[in-house]
């Protein structure tokens, strides 16, 4: 699917009152997200100089039947509020892979410092 590798199709559930730890990716080229069910909230911002650029957080609400395609190195998070939501999302292989090392290419999701130095 794209010179990176090919892509993998992941679905998973984020119980009530929960949030994910907000990350980005460096590899592939899109990370699309399809609510199959339940409702959340989905917060995105840049990345500038490695941490989370506050003036361009964004906030948009998600329900069943809601598409998201994300560009590689947008920090995402989805947070649920009374309800679960299920998730389906596309992404590259090494998209779950924790980084331990900056310089490391098979892994890819970054935790940024969201706050600056």
């Amino acid at each position: 699917m794209h010179r990176q590798g090919d892509y993998e199709l992941v679905a998973f559930e984020i119980p009530p009152h929960t949030a994910q730890k907000p990350h980005y990716h460096r590899h592939g080229i899109i990370d699309i997200f399809i609510v199959q069910e339940g409702d959340g909230l989905l917060r995105l911002s840049k990345i500038r100089d490695g941490v989370a650029d506050a003036s361009s957080s964004e906030i948009h609400h998600l329900k069943a039947g809601d598409t998201y395609a994300l560009t590689i190195g947008t920090l995402h998070s989805i947070e649920t509020q009374d309800n679960s939501i299920v998730v389906i999302n596309i992404a590259q292989p090494t998209h779950s892979a924790y980084v331990c090392n900056s310089a490391d290419k098979a892994t890819d999701i970054v935790f940024p410092s969201l706050n600056k130095p």
